[in-house]
C-alpha cells in the first residue's frame, strides 16, 4: 500500500511524479489534518475517494496495411497491452 504525506502552507497541491497510477480499477482516500504554529495537529478530515484520470494506451500491436485499391488501404491491429482508459474512449488518428 503506498502513502504519501505531503506537508504544504497552500490551500493547493498537485501530487504527481509517479505517485497516482493512471485509470486503476481502485481510488484513491485522501484525508487532509490541519495545524499552525501555536497548536497542535486537529485531526484529520473524512477521507475523499478520488479516481485518477485516463492515461495513454500503449502501442497497438500487430499493426498491418493491406491495398485494396491504388487509393484505398485496409488498416488494422490487434489490442494495446496497457489500454489505461475504457475501451470505449480509446482514439487512434
Amino acid at each position: 500500500e503506498k502513502i504519501k504525506t505531503v506537508h504544504s502552507s497552500s490551500n493547493r497541491i498537485v501530487v504527481d511524479n509517479g505517485v497516482l497510477e493512471k485509470y486503476t480499477d481502485f481510488c484513491y482516500g485522501v484525508t487532509v489534518s490541519w495545524l499552525n504554529h501555536y497548536c497542535p495537529p486537529q485531526g484529520q478530515s473524512e477521507a475523499k475517494l478520488l479516481h485518477t484520470g485516463f492515461g495513454y494506451p500503449s502501442a497497438p500491436k500487430e499493426p498491418k496495411a493491406l491495398a485494396l485499391t491504388p487509393d484505398t488501404v485496409l488498416l488494422s491491429w490487434t489490442l494495446p497491452d496497457l489500454l489505461s482508459a475504457p475501451i470505449t474512449e480509446i482514439r487512434y488518428r
